[in-house]
């Protein structure tokens, strides 16, 4: 994946890309969900990984991209952050729920992805991950409710109102 030089003499003859972008290989055997995407944004690859989660076959994530897949209380959110991303190069960094396969349930993802750039600047592709991060979420979620039911046990037992965290 990194920015290896075109050989001398063979600048005409290969476009830069192809030095670029990362091996599909070498993506597949990563054990977490890696995509890619062309400079538009439609996704032109998903590893193994992104596959094996959903329980469908790579070329329908292909086809029909992540819309079907993300809760609909975060399509809108996570379609906004990468239309800035696309717009501004910056990278991609967003929370939202995808389906799981086998289980068919909602589970919080950490999404992120970073512009692969040409020598000269332009956005040839991205490339993202999508982190399962539901336990994390959920995890904090009860510690934030407990941390405001002993707050408000506290302050009934001193008889007090406690600053909210």
């Amino acid at each position: 994946m990194g920015n290896a030089p075109i050989p001398s003499g063979l600048a005409g003859w290969y476009d830069a890309a192809m030095f670029l972008r990362p091996d599909p290989a070498t993506l597949d055997a990563l054990p977490l969900q890696v995509w890619t995407a062309r400079p538009i944004g439609t996704l032109d690859f998903v590893n193994a990984c992104v596959a094996k989660y959903f329980s469908v076959s790579r070329e329908r994530v292909l086809e029909h991209g992540w819309k079907d897949l993300c809760h609909p209380l975060d399509l809108i959110a996570a379609n906004q952050a990468w239309a800035e991303s696309l717009a501004s190069g910056d990278p991609y960094e967003v929370e939202f729920r995808l389906l799981r396969g086998h289980d068919n349930r909602f589970r919080w993802h950490l999404a992120r992805a970073e512009a692969m750039r040409s020598g000269d600047g332009r956005i040839i592709g991205w490339i993202g991950t999508n982190t399962d991060v539901d336990a994390v979420r959920r995890g904090a979620e009860i510690a934030e409710f407990e941390a405001a039911s002993l707050r408000s046990r506290l302050a009934s037992i001193l008889g007090e109102q406690l600053p909210a965290r």
